[in-house]
């Protein structure tokens, strides 16, 4: 490993000029990012830092994670890297308990993307695995959704998950 003082140093700049921001919604309805910063902001109070791993599904929610969450140390984040495998937070966050018993694993996953695991939740329930799990209930596959709107001039399929309750 390579220290790049210089190139680390410019993104901190960066960074610090450019902040990710979100505007919250009037009618009190709670954001995702709003839910990942607060996260991150009890992180930092009750000093967990060392101590915790997060994980993610694949969508929105894991752009925001990654954007909202300040990581802290190497390996402590554990996402796809927009690879598109919906499905993979839960397993991700599984694994992740098992390797670090004693630290807190946390998972931020999206409606769409929590379905695809829901049988994943027998081996939580199996090894009595204390993993944090965060669902971002917007009833919609949303980054599916997001990308037919834009380059399929609109036509939207298969991406509501309005009937399903979670």
């Amino acid at each position: 490993f390579k220290e790049r003082v210089e190139w680390l140093s410019h993104c901190t700049e960066l960074k610090q000029q450019n902040p990710f921001k979100y505007t919250k919604l009037e009618d009190g309805r709670i954001k995702t990012q709003q839910v990942i910063e607060a996260l991150n902001n009890y992180v930092d109070q009750q000093q967990l830092a060392q101590n915790v791993y997060l994980a993610t599904g694949v969508g929105n929610h894991q752009m925001m994670a990654c954007q909202f969450y300040r990581w802290r140390k190497p390996r402590s984040i554990i996402s796809s890297g927009s690879l598109g495998t919906m499905g993979f937070g839960l397993p991700a966050a599984i694994g992740a308990q098992v390797a670090n018993p004693d630290d807190t694993v946390v998972l931020i996953d999206g409606d769409g993307s929590f379905n695809m695991t829901l049988n994943d939740l027998g081996t939580v329930l199996e090894h009595a695995l204390p993993i944090k799990i965060f669902i971002m209930n917007d009833a919609r596959q949303q980054m599916v959704h997001i990308w037919q709107r834009l380059f399929f001039d609109g036509r939207l399929t298969a991406t509501d998950l309005s009937l399903i309750h979670i």
